[in-house]
């Protein structure tokens, strides 16, 4: 009994220390991510009910007067429709461009890692090269895009100047800056994905949509699932 009491008392002690020693390691990344995330939002929403000037040092409470002034503005109203299509669109032309070519790459195996290595580049890249880049392939005038195009006979575009164009030229862009993270991703899910449930599916007379549909995204939900949570 004595020996069983002092099992219980140190494994408590175990568990106290271990516990101690978890909040030591993480108290220091969860003091900065509330200093440098946590604070700044909840003090941001808190200037937003007063009258709030970098050089005054009196800012009268003005209550949600900032708010209606807000909702009363065109330009938030066409900022926020072009953030809502810009969403949508950039994520839709990611996760299916990833999907296609995560697919691809698993019928490739023994080369996959250098096509993701490739693929993967521009997610390490800066912005701001990245930007650079991409702003002299975009130039109307020089840009390697609207020389490709002329190639075909198509006339030159201002991709960054016409309202029309812009909203592609950046989805474009998203897409090519997280695409090789999307592939990486979903390449991990397809390879815990049984090779025989894909034959089995196909020995059945299945499409290969029908395969893409009812096997492969399912069992690729988990993974999806934990991405976005």
């Amino acid at each position: 009994m004595g020996s069983r009491l002092t099992d219980t008392m140190w494994f408590r002690k175990f568990k106290c220390a271990h516990g101690l020693w978890i909040l030591a390691a993480l108290g220091p990344v969860y003091l900065l991510f509330i200093l440098i995330r946590i604070y700044p939002i909840l003090e941001t929403i808190r200037l937003s009910f007063y009258k709030y000037h970098i050089t005054q040092k009196q800012n009268p409470f003005i209550g949600l007067r900032n708010y209606e002034r807000l909702l009363e503005d065109d330009a938030f109203h066409t900022a926020l429709i072009n953030t809502l299509v810009f969403t949508v669109m950039a994520v839709l032309v990611t996760l299916i461009l990833a999907l296609l070519l995560a697919i691809l790459l698993r019928s490739i195996e023994h080369v996959a890692g250098i096509f993701e290595i490739i693929f993967y580049i521009p997610v390490v890249t800066p912005w701001v090269p990245a930007s650079v880049i991409w702003k002299w392939l975009y130039d109307p005038m020089y840009g390697l895009i609207n020389y490709c195009l002329s190639l075909f006979g198509i006339p030159k575009q201002g991709w960054l100047q016409e309202p029309r164009l812009i909203i592609y030229a950046i989805v474009l862009v998203s897409a090519w800056k997280m695409l090789g993270y999307y592939i990486i991703v979903f390449s991990v899910g397809l390879k815990n994905i049984p090779i025989t449930y894909l034959e089995a599916a196909e020995i059945d007379g299945a499409s290969l949509f029908n395969r893409l549909r009812y096997i492969v995204l399912p069992l690729l939900k988990p993974i999806l699932l934990l991405r976005w949570s």
